[in-house]
């Protein structure tokens, strides 16, 4: 884990997500062009600061709660040719660095998992707003899901995109 004084932007303390203040969401792009919106709905995370400076997150989201506002469409993602949920029931996000930007920015790498496959990305938070015991988050990032095995031909053929794009309002509360 790379040390550095993410006290500016977060206060030192340990913080969870607040699910009904916060949302997982991602788009990508069908023929190409149209944007394909969705989120999951059922996640939780926390994010520690120790007093030095160190700082970790980690989060879960339950890949089943996927919706795109198209229910036969989640159905497909559920399935083993996409999520898996069966057999893969979580999506997993460990940070390996966070890294102070600036006053209100960190930039978060870590391992993200999906469908057993581990790969590093990146996600650029900006503190939005910042109270004693609350702090507010946007997070984006991107993926490719081919890297995780969600690659068909069926997905080919409908000029799906590859590159999907995340989108994170993350709201914290301070724990104990």
């Amino acid at each position: 884990m790379q040390i550095i004084d993410a006290t500016p932007v977060i206060p030192a303390s340990t913080w969870t997500v607040d699910p009904l203040r916060s949302s997982v969401a991602f788009k990508l792009r069908h023929l190409m062009v149209i944007p394909v919106r969705g989120r999951f709905t059922v996640f939780e995370g926390t994010l520690a600061v120790a007093r030095d400076g160190r700082a970790r997150a980690y989060g879960t989201v339950q890949a089943a709660t996927i919706d795109t506002n198209d229910a036969a469409r989640d159905e497909r993602l559920r399935g083993p040719d996409f999520f898996d949920t069966a057999n893969s029931p979580e999506i997993v996000f460990a940070s390996s660095s966070i890294e102070t930007l600036d006053d209100e920015t960190l930039l978060i790498a870590g391992d993200l998992t999906i469908r057993g496959a581990t790969r590093e990305i990146e996600l650029r938070a900006r503190r939005t707003a910042a109270a004693a015991e609350r702090i507010e988050l946007e997070l984006e990032g991107a993926l490719r899901r081919s890297e995780f095995g969600i690659e068909s031909a069926q997905l080919l053929e409908a000029g799906i995109s590859d590159r999907v794009e995340l989108a994170l309002h993350v709201s914290l509360t301070k724990a104990g």
